[in-house]
C-alpha cells in the first residue's frame, strides 16, 4: 500500500483522482493547481476498499494516504461507488490509451513515446 512518490504521482494521475489530475498549462503554475504535499507526501498511497453484501453487490472506496477521495465517476453515496461502474470505467479508460487487461504493462510503458 506504501510507495515513493515517483510511483503514487503518476498512478494518481492515471485514476482521474481530482486533487491529482488537474493539468496545468505551464511548469511555473502547477502549483496552484497540484498540492504535492498532499497527493505525495512521504509514504504516500492509495488504497481501494471493497464492501461486498449478501446479494453479490460490490461496492469500492477510495483512500488517498488514508483520507476518502473521489473516483472521476458520479455517486449518490459518496466514499461508497458500486465496482461494476468503477471498472468500466476504467476499463473504458484503458481502451481509450489502447491498453487490453491483460498487456504486460512493463513493455506497454517501455514503449511509449
Amino acid at each position: 500500500r506504501f510507495s515513493h512518490a515517483e510511483t503514487v504521482s503518476p498512478f494518481a494521475t492515471l485514476l482521474g483522482i481530482p486533487a491529482a489530475s488537474i493539468p496545468s498549462a505551464s511548469v511555473y503554475d502547477y502549483d496552484h493547481h497540484w498540492n504535492a504535499a498532499s497527493i505525495i507526501p512521504m509514504s504516500a498511497n492509495i488504497q481501494w476498499i471493497f464492501f461486498k453484501n449478501n446479494n453479490d453487490d460490490c461496492l469500492v472506496k477510495m483512500l488517498l494516504n488514508e483520507k476518502e477521495t473521489a473516483f472521476p465517476i458520479p455517486t449518490d453515496h459518496f466514499p461508497f461507488y458500486p465496482w461494476k461502474e468503477v471498472r468500466a470505467y476504467y476499463i473504458n479508460k484503458l481502451a481509450q490509451l489502447n491498453v487490453r487487461l491483460n498487456d504486460n504493462m512493463h513493455s506497454y510503458l517501455q514503449n511509449l513515446q
